[in-house]
């Protein structure tokens, strides 16, 4: 029987990892008979009733540890993200939107021309990719609500996006097409539009 001890106090390395970005390779799996074998090399029955001597009862504590090592050894612990996941309904959208209003006037003040009209419009092309654009739009709204201190109204909006690590098909759908370039600004335009079009 092996004796040694299996040491749990190892300094843990915590990785963040998008959910899209997890591979067969992140994912840890044990079988039953694996952790059989486990436990009855750990296990010493005691051999006497109301027998005492701990070094005699299961070593829960090294089986714990075991198991960890064969099933995880070498690995490091994933942290799994979901961007911007969060619930909003329409009322929280609309107080967000009040709240960048008061801190960047420019924000209430922007609308519109009818080549960005144009651009919005096209979205509806396509009834899944419209109703996609308004969820990503709420979701633009709720990360600069977190980052209401730190936004620049003239960046672009799919840059920004970008650097705020939304999936590369989300930022895209904002990028420049045919000289039209949605901006920060944009987005409480944006948010109203989307609505009163799929109205």
């Amino acid at each position: 029987k092996n004796e040694q001890k299996y040491d749990n106090n190892s300094t843990s390395i915590v990785i963040s990892k998008s959910l899209f970005d997890i591979t067969n390779q992140d994912i840890i799996c044990i079988d039953k008979e694996k952790i059989d074998d486990i436990i009855r090399s750990w296990y010493c029955p005691t051999l006497k009733y109301k027998q005492n001597y701990r070094d005699e009862w299961i070593d829960f504590k090294s089986i714990e540890n075991e198991i960890y090592d064969c099933a995880i050894f070498g690995r490091h612990e994933i942290n799994i993200s979901v961007a911007v996941f969060e619930y909003a309904n329409e009322l929280t959208i609309q107080n967000i939107l009040d709240n960048l209003d008061r801190c960047y006037p420019s924000f209430k003040k922007c609308t519109f021309n009818s080549n960005e009209l144009e651009f919005v419009q096209s979205f509806f092309d396509d009834p899944h990719q419209a109703q996609h654009v308004l969820e990503i739009t709420y979701q633009i709204i709720v990360m600069m609500d977190r980052n209401i201190s730190d936004l620049n109204m003239d960046e672009h909006l799919s840059k920004w996006m970008k650097r705020m690590q939304f999936d590369i098909e989300d930022w895209e759908l904002f990028e420049k097409k045919n000289d039209v370039i949605l901006l920060m600004n944009h987005v409480g335009e944006l948010w109203h539009t989307l609505n009163s079009l799929q109205s």
